[in-house]
């Protein structure tokens, strides 16, 4: 089994591919992408890959046997060290008999070799089996009543020599000569004209048969004391299989063929799908798996399949675009779900066309209610981080003094990330007079957090240290800036904190305030998973529920709302520290009415228009309702 594998640059090329590094593969591997991408090459490459480590194995463990003594890997990795390997296994390659072709071409291999084997970790043999199954199915299936005894007999011969077709072609041949060989074993005095030369190869082809199609090979004796093949407990008829079932003996013919020692394998299987509904595909591969292949065996699958993906998770999913190959991950399921879909609008309608889609959002939201929330990472295109920073743009102008910014609870720092991209593509001249802070709770914060967060305070330059903006204690804090700050951004933390706590976190900000100083609250109105911040669970106000917060109405800013979703507003000081017991049950009860009518909303769309989107809205604001009346209940 491969756990780690180094693709060489070198090797790569030579099938059109980009060199990799895989790392933490199972005993599953999928490739999924568009076609022509290279998920066939890289099966092929990969194959051969698992071919030379093994092989080379071999050769050290036989050069050592000689007495040679070659250590690997090599104590000396420098070129010296690799060229004096070269020499060694030049010297053990001519005393093991190999012609001086081999030994060039293995030579040449061996900085391949060094690459591959430095930079990959493998566990048991490492001898790959390859299935060119696809070949099989323009093979047209002889009529064994139509064949003469020579003909027979030259079959026999073809498939004495593991001609892969030929055992196809001639199946009923195939089947007949494995009955005939079970039958000779069990009756050694029985001398026949057609005869595997192998009877192990025949109880391995039973093992195969039993795993993939549930059945072996039985047999009955004719009048000429010949072996009939029984398949499913009658006599075999390619009339009387299904697609899928021939389809499968095809698989099991061509792994017997081309396999002594199938137990450990690494096994490229390249599109079972195509031929294959998903649900046998899934149980062969199942069952090659847990059966056939062993503790070190291991499957490398090309696949367009949803349900294969679906069926071996996204941990074991491998994008291959224009060449390249690399995890997919959460990050890229859904650019290998619009290859194998056609598109994002495929993707959609396959989203929508699942059954009880309403059900499985609502109960997949409503699970994650009940899990900690997840600190959110910076990335290109972030549109929270768009309007923090068009909201910076707007409060400052060049022209104007220094101006004080201070993330409250900023997590790993995202917008300070977003600030200095901003200011790296020289768009933020408006920034330029920013002096940025951080305050995180120690409380809630990681050690890695506070180090990325100071790393990304240090990339502003601001006119002060990365320590003396970075901040955990509000006393030292409010001690450093009497004068109060120009703007608190409070992104995504309000409705985390619990409604106890309310009251006293506005207070403190009006306090961090300047004079004239603003409040920036970014919110996510339909967060995209849910997640259980405190025992209360989560609380999200829109803009009129802040306007009752706040006791403001018509005197809060939105300053912006991206799809009715994305909320920015905009909270003067004077109105941040009117927040009192009163307003917060206003507010409260404001939310708790609000997701109760679009509950009920939701609830009214007709069957037939409700989609996945339908479901998590309809998970959302019940949960909102549930909070709220809890929060209610404690104040």
């Amino acid at each position: 089994m491969i756990h780690q594998l180094n693709i060489p640059k070198l090797a790569a090329a030579s099938f059109g591919l980009r060199s990799a590094n895989l790392r933490g593969l199972e005993r599953v591997v999928l490739l999924a992408g568009p076609n022509g991408a290279g998920k066939s090459r890289y099966l092929r490459l990969i194959s051969q890959l698992a071919k030379k480590i093994g092989n080379f194995q071999d050769d050290i463990k036989t050069a050592n046997k000689f007495c040679l003594k070659i250590q690997w890997p090599p104590a000396d990795s420098s070129e010296e060290g690799i060229q004096k390997l070269i020499s060694q296994l030049g010297s053990a390659y001519s005393r093991i008999g190999t012609n001086i072709h081999e030994v060039k071409q293995k030579q040449r291999d061996v900085q391949i070799i060094f690459e591959l084997i430095s930079g990959s970790k493998t566990s048991g043999p490492c001898q790959p089996v390859l299935i060119d199954y696809n070949s099989l199915w323009t093979t047209e299936i002889l009529d064994r009543d139509q064949l003469s005894l020579n003909q027979l007999n030259k079959i026999a011969i073809e498939l004495d020599q593991g001609a892969l077709k030929s055992a196809y072609r001639s199946i009923h041949v195939y089947l007949g000569c494995i009955a005939q060989s079970l039958y000779d074993a069990e009756h050694p005095r029985t001398k026949s004209h057609i005869q595997l030369s192998n009877i192990e190869s025949a109880k391995q082809f039973n093992k195969i048969i039993t795993a993939l199609l549930n059945t072996e090979i039985t047999f009955s004796v004719n009048n000429f004391s010949l072996a009939v093949p029984h398949l499913f407990d009658r006599p075999f008829s390619v009339n009387e299989l299904s697609e899928g079932q021939l389809i499968l003996l095809g698989w099991a013919i061509a792994i017997n063929q081309q396999s002594d020692q199938l137990s450990d394998s690494i096994l490229p299987i390249d599109e079972p799908d195509t031929h294959l509904h998903a649900d046998m595909c899934i149980e062969t591969l199942e069952r090659l798996q847990t059966q056939l292949l062993g503790e070190h065996g291991q499957m490398w699958v090309a696949t367009h399949c949803p349900a294969i993906i679906a069926h071996y998770g996204v941990q074991r999913l491998y994008y291959v675009k224009d060449g390249t190959i690399e995890h997919a991950g959460a990050g890229r399921i859904e650019q290998v779900m619009d290859s194998i879909l056609g598109g994002k609008d495929g993707r959609e309608k396959l989203a929508t066309a699942l059954l009880d889609a309403e059900h499985v959002a609502f109960s997949t939201f409503a699970a994650q209610c009940v899990l900690p929330p997840m600190v959110a990472e910076h990335r290109d295109g972030d549109p929270q981080e768009q309007q923090f920073t068009s909201a910076l743009s707007n409060f400052f102008t060049v022209a104007e003094k220094l101006r004080r910014v201070l993330d409250f609870a900023a997590g790993k720092g995202r917008f300070a990330a977003a600030l200095a991209d901003l200011q790296n593509r020289n768009e933020g001249a408006s920034c330029a007079r920013i002096e940025y802070h951080i305050y995180n709770n120690p409380k809630f914060t990681q050690p890695a957090e506070r180090e990325q967060c100071k790393n990304l305070l240090a990339r502003l330059g601001n006119s002060t240290s990365s320590t003396q903006c970075y901040w955990e204690s509000l006393a030292e804090l409010k001690a450093a800036h009497e004068s109060g700050f120009d703007l608190i951004v409070l992104s995504n933390v309000l409705h985390e904190i619990e409604i106890e706590n309310w009251k006293h976190l506005f207070h403190c900000l009006g306090e961090l305030l300047s004079s004239d100083g603003r409040l920036l609250i970014i919110e996510d109105l339909l967060p995209p998973v849910g997640e259980l911040p405190n025992m209360w669970g989560y609380l999200i106000l829109d803009h009129c529920g802040f306007e009752t917060l706040f006791s403001a109405h018509r005197l809060i800013k939105k300053v912006e709302s991206k799809n009715d979703r994305l909320l920015a507003i905009e909270i003067q000081r004077q109105h941040v520290e009117r927040v009192d017991n009163d307003s917060i049950r206003k507010a409260l009860e404001y939310l708790k009415n609000k997701a109760k009518e679009e509950v009920t909303r939701l609830r009214a769309v007709p069957s037939d228009k409700r989609t996945h989107h339908t479901g998590r809205q309809h998970a959302h604001y019940a949960m909102l309702h549930t909070n709220a009346s809890l929060a209610l209940e404690r104040l």
